[in-house]
């Protein structure tokens, strides 16, 4: 797929498998705010390496792998607003907004 932006607002997604993003190499925002989500697991974004941006607003996240941004060389910026979290490691917290 070819898409630049996609916007999975307000879907009532809670999991979100490590394979949903495969074959999305050009994606550059991902919009996942006011779901469900809980977790973001290590791999996750691993098949969007020209990503910008994410919004993950409004969700339900309590815990973020330390390892979930790793080889996204090309991500400026990362929206957690208004999420319960009780666990980040200092290393993901580059360019991200809570």
């Amino acid at each position: 797929m070819n898409s630049i932006e996609i916007d999975l607002s307000v879907n009532s997604i809670d999991i979100i498998n490590i394979d949903k993003f495969k074959g999305f190499h050009k994606l550059e925002k991902l919009y996942l705010d006011d779901n469900k989500i809980k977790e973001l697991d290590y791999g996750l974004f691993t098949h969007l390496e020209n990503l910008k941006e994410t919004w993950l607003d409004s969700n339900n996240i309590v815990s973020i792998d330390r390892n979930v941004f790793v080889g996204l060389e090309k991500l400026e910026k990362v929206c957690l607003y208004e999420n319960p979290i009780k666990l980040m490691y200092p290393r993901v917290a580059l360019n991200v907004y809570v």
